[in-house]
């Protein structure tokens, strides 16, 4: 996103009015932030093997770390869930 159709500098809450709640409207999509679309791709783009440090480049993360803990997210809490189903919660770990 380089800037609004008028030239001037692109505004979130703009963009997210006009174009973001609109496609999720028109998708009957609810409930979802652009910071979980943001999370979404750097999902998708670690487990269809995009270079870490790419990904972190385009995410804008400091480090890759920030990438890969931000990836890892949902196998993470998936995998938490299946421990939890089968052994009772973990120490140290919150409820799926």
């Amino acid at each position: 996103m380089s800037g609004s159709t008028e030239g001037g500098p692109l505004r979130l809450d703009t963009w997210r009015r006009r174009v973001f709640e609109s496609a999720c409207a028109a998708a009957e999509v609810h409930d979802v932030r652009v910071h979980d679309v943001r999370h979404t791709a750097a999902s998708s783009a670690t487990q269809t093997g995009v270079d870490v440090e790419a990904g972190q480049r385009i995410l804008g993360h400091a480090s890759s770390a920030m990438t890969l803990d931000v990836s890892a997210g949902p196998r993470r809490s998936r995998r938490r869930g299946a421990l939890a189903r089968r052994h009772g919660p973990q120490r140290g770990s919150q409820a799926p």
